[in-house]
C-alpha cells in the first residue's frame, strides 16, 4: 500500500512539474486577449490622473454638431497674437509646419457636418485657406459662412486629388462635374476656432 501511495505521489509531482514547465515555455498571451471574467488587473505603480487635457487637444465631447452659430470650438488657444490670414498667405513658406493663429472671414463651410471651412483673405483674388479639424475632433456650425473667425493650428500645403475636390464640392452643396485634376491648397489643421458674428 505504501508503494502505491509513493508511486501516486511521484506521478503527481512529475505531472505538476511538466505542467509548470509547459506554462513557462508557452509564449505570453497577446495583449489583445481579453482578461477572464472576474480577473483583476494590477494597478500601475503611479496611477496619477492628469490634471487636465493638454492645451492643444480638442474637446473630446465636441464631435457633436454645434447648436450655436458663434462661439469657441475645439481646444483653447495657446498663442496670444493673431495674424490676418492674408499675411500668412503672402509668406506661407515661412509658416509651413508651424502652429499659427489667424483671423479671416469664413467663405464656405461643409454643409453636411461642419467638418471643414474655408477662410478668405481680405485681399481680392488671393488664395484661400481650408481649415480642417485636428483628428476630426470637433465641428463648426454649418451656417457660419460670412462670419469672422480666429483659427489656431498647423499650416500645411497639401495636394488635393480630383476625387477629393469633387467630394469637397458636394459637401459645400455645389455641382462637382466641372472639377478636373488635382490642386495644391493651403490648409490649417485647427486645434481651436472662435467664430463671431459677421
Amino acid at each position: 500500500m505504501k508503494k502505491v501511495i509513493a508511486i501516486a505521489f511521484i506521478a503527481a509531482a512529475l505531472a505538476a512539474c511538466q505542467s509548470s514547465q509547459t506554462t513557462a515555455d508557452a509564449p505570453p498571451a497577446a495583449a489583445t486577449d481579453p482578461a477572464p471574467l472576474g480577473a483583476v488587473e494590477a494597478a500601475p505603480e503611479k496611477a496619477e490622473a492628469p490634471a487636465e487635457a493638454p492645451a492643444s487637444a480638442p474637446s473630446t465631447a465636441a464631435t457633436e454638431q454645434p447648436t450655436e452659430s458663434t462661439g469657441h470650438f475645439g481646444g483653447p488657444f495657446t498663442l496670444q497674437e493673431a495674424t490676418p490670414v492674408s499675411a500668412v498667405i503672402e509668406k506661407h513658406a515661412d509658416h509651413i509646419g508651424k502652429t499659427i493663429k489667424v483671423t479671416g472671414t469664413v467663405n464656405s463651410v461643409c454643409k453636411k457636418k461642419g467638418c471643414w471651412m474655408v477662410l478668405q483673405s481680405e485681399q481680392e483674388g488671393q488664395q484661400m485657406v481650408r481649415i480642417t479639424m485636428k483628428d476630426y475632433g470637433f465641428f463648426v456650425p454649418k451656417d457660419c459662412d460670412g462670419k469672422k473667425a480666429v483659427v489656431e493650428g498647423v499650416l500645411e500645403s497639401k495636394e488635393v486629388s480630383e476625387e477629393m475636390r469633387k467630394h469637397l464640392a458636394e459637401d459645400k452643396g455645389e455641382d462637382p462635374s466641372g472639377i478636373k485634376g488635382s490642386e495644391v491648397e493651403l490648409r490649417i489643421v485647427a486645434t481651436g476656432i472662435d467664430i463671431a458674428g459677421g
